[in-house]
């Protein structure tokens, strides 16, 4: 089914053959495939919340300004022999992901090296143009003026979906707490932040690394929204330097010598650490995931707790330039 998929949607791809899978994710599953065009990916995606084209158009033009993102060659989000699946078709690179090659012990220096320079290569992503604050639920428009719209959306969003899903008592209370905070911590920095092209997913497995375990591009751009840029700091805290937090200084100095540290740091930090954490309580109760529901309180508890003070960099002390 993926060879014919392939051959339909890249006809001058023919003949195609299914090399090996890749590593699946909860959201998509993936093949390399030989071609008369190369060594290619097939990205089936699992999920209609990730089947989205106009993400798919904005990569491409991050792409073509520059940002360090793979080369898709199609999409479309109806693939007959795929059951009507979303299928994507990206150029191939060798190498590994940074997950793969974090658990093996020799290599860590490396990777720690590479998440450095993917911070850069992240800083050159939100360099692109883009037109305002994606204020929709795929969050590429309608364009708003400010942050302080963007984030009042998103929270009244997250106020239907709240009241949709089933969650205890206390979880409501503060997940309605947060959402206060929230909208108080975006008023207080509307003013300094510009709209940026967020990755939305920054982390060790979206994280392309080369044959030698150099940096070599950031991978799934799925998520992809205009937003403040500071949010792309948030999920590699989660997940990277709660485990290497010895990278975080790297990242933070990969990052400021494209673009500086980020203006009014604390306070925007504090507000994409609420976003991300009311996001998810409501995602990992949809798809019934109780142990990361229970991480997602247990974080969400001690921000509000701390009026937003207790964000996720708070305990990193990145050493910024």
């Amino acid at each position: 089914a993926v060879v014919d998929a392939v051959q339909a949607l890249v006809p001058d791809a023919a003949p195609v053959r299914v090399v090996g899978a890749l590593r699946q994710g909860r959201s998509h599953a993936s093949w390399i495939v030989d071609s008369s065009r190369g060594r290619l990916v097939a990205k089936v995606a699992l999920s209609p919340l990730v089947a989205n084209t106009e993400r798919l158009e904005e990569h491409r033009r991050l792409r073509a300004l520059g940002a360090q993102v793979p080369q898709i060659l199609g999409h479309t989000r109806h693939t007959a022999p795929l059951g009507g699946a979303m299928l994507v078709v990206s150029g191939y690179l060798p190498g590994r992901d940074a997950q793969q090659a974090a658990d093996d012990p020799r290599a860590v220096g490396r990777v720690g090296e590479a998440v450095a320079r993917a911070g850069a290569a992240l800083a050159g992503l939100h360099a692109a143009q883009v037109p305002g604050f994606g204020a929709d639920a795929v969050g590429l428009a309608p364009v708003v003026g400010s942050w302080e719209s963007a984030v009042d959306a998103h929270a009244g969003r997250l106020e239907v979906s709240l009241a949709e899903v089933e969650v205890a008592p206390e979880t409501r209370e503060v997940a309605v707490r947060g959402l206060d905070l929230l909208r108080r911590r975006a008023r207080e920095v509307s003013s300094v932040v510009r709209p940026a092209a967020v990755h939305a997913d920054v982390y060790l497995p979206n994280i392309l690394l080369g044959p030698g375990d150099e940096f070599s591009l950031l991978l799934d751009l799925e998520h992809v929204r205009w937003a403040d840029p500071v949010l792309d700091f948030v999920k590699p805290a989660l997940w990277i330097f709660d485990r290497f937090p010895q990278w975080s200084s790297g990242f933070a100095r990969g990052y400021a010598g494209v673009a500086g540290r980020p203006q009014g740091w604390e306070a925007r930090i504090s507000a994409a650490t609420g976003w991300e954490l009311l996001a998810g309580i409501v995602y990992w109760t949809q798809v019934e995931d109780a142990a990361m529901s229970a991480d997602y309180l247990w974080r969400l508890t001690h921000w509000v707790a701390s009026d937003g003070w207790e964000h996720v960099w708070s305990r990193l002390r990145p050493e910024w330039p």
